[in-house]
């Protein structure tokens, strides 16, 4: 009897599981680099690592592919450095920034403030 429960609990959660919205099937499909958004706009290098993998960069950050392509869906990302820096019309600061995983650099308002804090010191040098 005790089998037979356990069966049937078995087949209850098997087919509820398969009526999960979409949305949460694909957080769960999501095992390969290639099934995320930013995967092809990687560098080269980060194509060949497994998603646990971590990216080498020149920054003192140890982050794995995963974490880069999470972060990338969100419009976020670990920043290696910033390579300069400009006042857009409205007057507010823009940071030049590479990205860890990522080969172009693009121009920014918002990025964490101890980033900018570490290229602000390094000017004064």
């Amino acid at each position: 009897m005790l089998m037979l429960l356990t069966i049937i609990k078995t087949r209850i959660s098997k087919n509820e599981t398969s009526k999960q919205p979409a949305s949460k099937k694909l957080k769960v499909n999501l095992k390969r680099p290639q099934d995320y958004k930013f995967y092809k706009q990687l560098e080269s290098h980060c194509k060949k690592l497994a998603l646990s993998d971590t990216i080498p960069n020149e920054s003192d950050k140890d982050v794995s592919l995963r974490e880069v392509l999470e972060m990338a869906s969100t419009d976020e990302g670990y920043v290696v450095y910033i390579e300069g820096h400009r006042s857009n019309l409205e007057g507010e600061d823009e940071y030049c920034v590479k990205w860890i995983g990522f080969p172009k650099t693009t121009w920014e308002k918002e990025i964490p403030e101890d980033d900018i804090f570490y290229y602000r010191a390094s000017l004064s040098k």
